[in-house]
């Protein structure tokens, strides 16, 4: 993980507050709704938004779900991508089954820029799969289980 990213999680980071921060998200679901459709217009299909997360880290993720334009087999439902906006530092990431090998055809780069200018913090995914290593302990306060910083920042718990 680069030294900008660890410190952007180490100062979202609080101290038994697992699902949000005292005083509630830095971010609103009004406040991602409004940026839906300026996201996409940049990649060029409708997406869905998830309006009911509980017990997560994140408040809500908005995605491009397949279909038989997008996905290989017209039977399985998958998200091509998923940007998961987290409860902590207005920090946003990327997951999903082909975000990463369609980045540039679904204009991902531009997502992100769009996002950062509307202060969000964007976090690369493949730097969260470090063991979480922050002020609360490395196991899952549920489960017991090894922590990462995605499960602590971007995942249900």
């Amino acid at each position: 993980m680069d030294s900008k990213t660890r410190q952007l999680l180490l100062d979202a980071d609080c101290v038994g507050q697992w699902e949000e921060p005292l005083g509630g998200p830095l971010t609103s679901l009004k406040e991602v709704e409004e940026l839906l459709p300026r996201i996409e217009a940049i990649v060029g299909y409708s997406l869905e938004i998830d309006e009911n997360v509980q017990d997560a880290s994140f408040l809500t993720e908005i995605g491009l779900l397949s279909s038989p334009e997008t996905g290989p087999d017209s039977q399985t439902m998958f998200f091509v991508f998923i940007l998961r906006f987290s409860n902590f530092g207005r920090l946003v990431s990327f997951g999903g089954c082909q975000w990463e090998e369609r980045f540039d055809e679904l204009r991902l780069g531009e997502v992100v820029e769009l996002l950062e200018t509307s202060g969000f913090n964007y976090i690369p995914p493949g730097q969260l799969d470090e063991p979480y290593d922050g002020i609360n302990g490395a196991r899952n306060p549920v489960d017991d289980e090894p922590l990462s910083w995605w499960t602590r920042f971007f995942d249900y718990l």
